[in-house]
């Protein structure tokens, strides 16, 4: 083989192996475990602001539940709001938190369903959720 053909060989061995790594990532996220004993994999946490004013705090995590099982999702995020979310936004002066709820992504291009929940703060202090 001549130096040249091994040079391109070489070359396509290693654009190949990076491209493998790359399309197997993993997404990024922190473990955090509920006082439930229930643990989620944070992806961020977001502050939005909007032009027409106010603002929004967005948690992003991912679930090992179906996204269409809604009664096991909607407990896993009122476990969360209740755990933390709802102290970080409230501390943050902030009447408007979206928790968005994701699958995790499988394969080299993955399309992931997700679920958002709205929670608002009232003039009495009290919180309303929409799905």
């Amino acid at each position: 083989m001549k130096k040249s053909s091994m040079s391109l060989v070489l070359v396509v061995v290693i654009c190949l192996f990076a491209l493998s790594t790359a399309c197997t990532e993993q997404p990024s996220y922190v473990q955090r475990t509920l006082p439930s004993g229930r643990t989620i994999k944070v992806s961020g946490v977001t502050k939005m602001n909007f032009k027409k004013g106010g603002h929004t705090l967005l948690l992003r995590y991912y679930t090992d539940i179906d996204i269409s099982d809604m009664n096991k999702l909607q407990q896993e995020v009122d476990d969360i709001w209740q755990s933390f979310f709802r102290i970080d936004v409230e501390k943050a002066g902030i009447k408007l938190a979206i928790i968005s709820a994701n699958e995790m992504p499988k394969g080299t291009v993955s399309m992931t369903k997700r679920h958002n929940f709205i929670f608002t703060r009232k003039e009495d202090g009290s919180w309303t959720t929409k799905e």
